[in-house]
């Protein structure tokens, strides 16, 4: 994933602005208003693309279960259903975070400064997601893949540390 992503679709949304969007931001009150729609819809979009990649890796890591099951390898493949497990629990956690509101508290808005933050914490998952990628990209088949299961799980383990950070900064927990 490119390291700019946020600033990629922060181009792209504002770049998809209707005529009309254009003239209404010369108004005040409502420019400010636009620009935080912008970066809400920015986010929601890097987190999708986030979500692409973490399906696609355990799309991977079942293709890869699914070699030691049939070579009958039960006890890694056990390890690798536990990874799964967790890539699943992040995706759903990345898919149902908030983007523009505190989750537990609904009344308070986001502003723009955070929302810029939200973004730095997403492009932080999507490089630790590129991590994940290429090592079940470079999964040993002729082993039992232990080095590779372990690292793998240090990976999620920093996912799942980036993504708690992200949420506590949403509560307000954390500068």
């Amino acid at each position: 994933m490119d390291r700019n992503l946020k600033e990629t679709y922060l181009k792209k949304v504002k770049s998809e602005r209707s005529l009309l969007e254009k003239i209404m931001t010369v108004f005040p009150g409502y420019r400010g208003y636009r620009e935080k729609e912008m970066l809400r819809e920015t986010d929601k979009l890097i987190r999708d693309e986030l979500i692409k990649e973490l399906k696609a890796a355990k799309e991977q890591l079942f293709d890869i279960e699914r070699d030691f099951i049939s070579d009958k390898d039960m006890r890694t493949a056990k390890r690798i259903e536990k990874l799964l497990m967790r890539v699943d629990t992040m995706t759903e956690k990345i898919r149902h975070a908030t983007y523009g509101y505190a989750p537990r508290l609904n009344v308070i808005e986001v502003r723009e400064k955070q929302l810029l933050k939200l973004m730095e914490f997403d492009a932080n998952l999507a490089t630790l997601i590129t991590a994940l990628r290429n090592e079940i990209d470079n999964f040993p088949p002729e082993d039992d893949g232990r080095k590779s299961i372990v690292s793998i799980g240090r990976i999620l383990r920093k996912l799942e540390r980036e993504y708690e950070k992200r949420d506590k900064y949403m509560l307000g927990l954390m500068e």
